[in-house]
């Protein structure tokens, strides 16, 4: 998953989205939506725990997060990536969590969030587009017409009765 040492400015152009679509399609590992528990550790599990962070934090409506609760976030993405990097992006963690934010980083990290959180929503409806679509075009595509169809069951279901 990683070649070399990585550095910070490569994980801005890093989309978990696309990225966890590509290896639940393309790979034979398990992504789940749900968070694993503490014990789950495999690449599967891990991916899941980062996908399901992105998402918890994406759709969050007041892009404010509990010090507790960050914490608890922080520290599960950061063993999650240990164990999936090896430790190479052990340093860049620690230097993220060191880190000061000034008000306006502050600020356009919350531009990007809510612009984030339209681009799931966005992405969700057209999936749910898309599934309706190619509903439709199997229903198009069926040989026998639909009057017909419905004619042909509900004789059957008389002369069944």
């Amino acid at each position: 998953m990683f070649t070399g040492k990585p550095s910070s400015e490569k994980y801005e152009k890093y989309d978990i989205t696309l990225m966890i679509n590509l290896i639940r399609n393309l790979t034979d590992i398990q992504i789940r939506s749900e968070l694993p528990s503490p014990t789950q550790v495999s690449v599967g599990d891990d991916l899941s725990r980062i996908q399901y962070y992105r998402i918890k934090i994406a759709h969050m409506d007041s892009c404010m997060v509990e010090d507790g609760d960050f914490n608890i976030y922080w520290e599960d993405i950061a063993q999650a990536l240990h164990r999936l990097g090896g430790g190479l992006c052990d340093e860049d963690n620690i230097e993220l969590r060191k880190m000061q934010i000034s008000e306006s980083q502050k600020s356009d990290s919350l531009h990007y969030i809510h612009m984030q959180s339209r681009t799931v929503a966005n992405e969700e409806q057209l999936v749910a587009v898309t599934e309706r679509m190619m509903s439709l075009e199997l229903q198009q595509n069926d040989p026998i017409p639909k009057n017909i169809k419905s004619k042909y069951y509900s004789n059957i279901f008389i002369i069944c009765s």
